[in-house]
C-alpha cells in the first residue's frame, strides 16, 4: 500500500467510527427527549440535532471514495453497507 492510500484508508475508518459514534448516540438523546425537564420544543431541537449529525456522518461515511478505483466505497448501486470492511468495488480491506 502506497502513503496516500494509506491516509485515505485512515479517513475511511475515522469517517466510519464517527457514524458509529453518532448510532451508540441515539439512545442517549431519546433520553434526553423523554426524561429532560425542558420545554417540548427544546427536547424536539436536541432529537432533530441528532438526526441532523446522524444524517452527516452517514453521507460521509458511505460517500467515501476508495482510493484504489475511485469508487464508493461502502456502496454498490442500490445498496449501501457502512460496516463493509473492504471496498465493495474493487476490494481493497481497510
Amino acid at each position: 500500500m502506497q502513503p496516500d492510500e494509506d491516509q485515505a484508508i485512515s479517513q475511511i475508518r475515522r469517517r466510519r467510527f464517527a457514524w458509529a459514534a453518532t448510532l451508540l448516540l441515539l439512545p442517549l438523546a431519546y433520553l434526553g427527549f423523554r426524561e429532560l425537564p425542558w420545554p417540548e420544543g427544546e427536547r424536539q431541537l436536541l432529537l432533530l440535532a441528532w438526526c441532523g449529525l446522524y444524517s452527516a456522518t452517514t453521507l460521509l461515511c458511505v460517500f467515501s471514495r476508495c482510493p484504489r478505483c475511485a469508487g464508493l466505497f461502502h456502496s454498490v448501486y442500490p445498496t449501501h453497507n457502512p460496516l463493509a470492511r473492504s471496498c465493495r468495488g474493487c476490494g481493497l480491506r481497510l
